[in-house]
């Protein structure tokens, strides 16, 4: 019987195979103290990666709202008043109004707080307001009076709240 490259092969492939797995099974895992300082590292590391995540998680703010007392004092006049805030610590930045008339025209003003024009101010006649001054936001109690001859068929009263918020709190056909 002849042996052959092959069967020479075969024999040196199982010799390594052999030897390979006496080395494996010579080596040893870490040390006790080694492991130890691994989990400490490990868990402190999560730790840190689920408080940043978590400090990102901003909670709910309170929703914030404007009571209007909107009244028609003729036919061409409207009083816009403010009668509450809520929450009473929120900043009302501003209250802007935009109307339209007829044929679909529109103009917006700021009528109470910054932007609106103070007491006796020309550049918008078609508000009055009670400011003496002008003012840097809208308070309960301010309040406008609305000159809506040309633009008297719908009204959209917005505000922009302190953090940047705007809302929309009044959309109606006048």
């Amino acid at each position: 019987m002849y042996i052959t490259e092959k069967v020479i092969t075969n024999i040196i492939v199982i010799i390594i195979i052999m030897k390979s797995r006496k080395i494996i099974d010579e080596i040893e895992a870490v040390s006790p103290i080694i492991a130890t300082i691994l989990m400490v590292a490990i868990t402190v590391i999560m730790a840190a990666i689920i408080a940043n995540w978590s400090a990102g998680i901003k909670a709910p703010q309170q929703p914030q709202s404007v009571g209007l007392d909107i009244s028609r004092l003729s036919q061409n006049n409207v009083t816009v008043t403010i009668t509450s805030i809520d929450p009473p610590n929120a900043i009302v930045s501003y209250v802007n109004t935009t109307f339209m008339n007829s044929s679909g025209n529109t103009t917006t003003r700021t009528i109470l707080g910054l932007g609106a024009p103070a007491l006796g101010a020309n550049f918008l006649p078609d508000v009055n307001t009670i400011y003496v001054s002008s003012p840097t936001q809208a308070n309960v109690g301010d309040s406008a009076t609305l000159y809506t001859k040309d633009y008297d068929e719908f009204i959209i009263i917005t505000v922009r709240f302190g953090d940047g918020a705007i809302k929309t709190i009044y959309s109606q056909k006048v």
